[in-house]
């Protein structure tokens, strides 16, 4: 089988497409990536090249080519308590970060993928946040793949996923 190749101009086309519409900036380097996420999409879709993909998820009026797209250029790497460190800046700083909020908190989960980072944030306010079911918390997970964001709704995960958590997560919120 032929392998498929992503010009320069067609690359162009969709770097430019996905900033205006994902937000995702791809620099030049991502060119072999891109070409390798769509490729298998293309001949899925018996097209002939990247141009004909281009013209039918910009002509595409349901959306679900845009839905599809978005899952297969977003990166999503995830794990709980992913990052050790934004975890020691959030000990040391929640006591700063909830003064005067009147026990009221808004946290962004963005490019939340399959979840873990919202759970975890949950997790720790409820084992770090004083009295924390006196406070308010609304935490909003997002993701430009719905694909994810529905598994990241659904809250179900596997041995592999949860391999990291102490048994005192897994026992307290599993």
């Amino acid at each position: 089988m032929e392998k498929m190749e992503l010009t320069k101009k067609e690359f162009t086309l969709f770097k430019e497409y996905i900033y205006e519409h994902i937000g995702i900036s791809l620099s030049e380097q991502k060119i072999y990536l891109v070409q390798a996420r769509l490729a298998k999409r293309v001949k899925h879709l018996g097209l002939t090249d990247f141009s004909a993909y281009y013209h039918t998820l910009v002509n595409d009026a349901s959306g679900k080519e845009f839905e599809y797209l978005c899952s297969l250029i977003s990166t999503n790497v995830t794990s709980f308590f992913r990052e050790s460190k934004q975890w020691d800046f959030w000990k040391t700083h929640l006591s700063t970060m909830i003064a005067g909020k009147n026990n009221r908190l808004r946290i962004w989960s963005a490019a939340c993928s399959t979840g873990e980072e919202p759970y975890s944030i949950a997790m720790f306010l409820d084992e770090n946040l004083p009295s924390s079911a006196h406070f308010d918390i609304k935490i909003l997970a997002t993701d430009v793949s719905p694909r994810v964001l529905k598994e990241a709704s659904e809250g179900v995960y596997g041995p592999k996923a949860i391999a990291n958590l102490s048994q005192n997560y897994l026992s307290r919120y599993f």
